[in-house]
């Protein structure tokens, strides 16, 4: 459903009865990554060059998803009876260099590690779902009155930038401690070159 959809079925919502509750659910979805070797190390690097990135160790491969959402209105009649925001990532991928193990690195340690990266982010679109729904519920009228599509992906954009350093924080969590003396042995030799 549209959002112009959506909000014509929120503006019927005076034709409910009276008492009538107006739900609003937050879900979360997450298509699971795919693990590939396309690239070899130099080009995996040279792009990483390109997009400014820094990292706490060289690079060895990456984990990659976009994030998006909807709004979903059922109704009864004229009468709206619900409405979903549903949070997604999808296109989740990890990579690998194909030429890996050439560099003395095992593949499958190298993917290990970038899957943490994919779990921080399932974590962190967690976080989002629970800080989406208080901001749902906080909204005038809650829950007796159907709030506005506008409202609902106000509510929605006014918290992305802090999911966005909420993820930023949670791969870098997945970089330290175990997690990096791991991907550290992975490597015969230590890790090949920076960046």
């Amino acid at each position: 459903m549209t959002i112009t959809a959506a909000l014509a079925l929120l503006a019927a919502a005076s034709a409910c009865p009276q008492g009538h509750v107006f739900p609003v659910i937050v879900t979360e979805e997450a298509e699971p990554p795919t693990v590939a070797s396309t690239y070899r190390l130099d080009e995996l690097r040279a792009t990483a060059r390109q997009v400014g990135h820094v990292g706490t160790h060289p690079v060895l491969g990456f984990y990659a998803a976009t994030f998006g959402y909807s709004l979903e209105t059922s109704a009864e009649g004229d009468c709206p009876s619900g409405t979903v925001i549903r949070l997604m990532l999808g296109a989740r991928h990890v990579e690998v260099p194909s030429d890996a193990k050439a560099w003395g690195c095992r593949p499958e340690v190298l993917a290990e590690h970038y899957l943490l990266h994919a779990q921080a982010d399932i974590a962190s679109l967690g976080q989002l779902a629970r800080q989406v729904q208080a901001a749902v519920d906080r909204l005038p009228g809650r829950p007796d009155q159907a709030p506005s599509a506008s409202a609902l992906a106000s509510a929605v954009d006014d918290l992305l930038p802090a999911y966005d350093a909420d993820r930023l924080k949670a791969f870098a969590a997945s970089e330290a401690g175990s997690a990096a003396s791991h991907l550290r042995d992975a490597c015969r030799g230590g890790m090949p070159g920076s960046l």
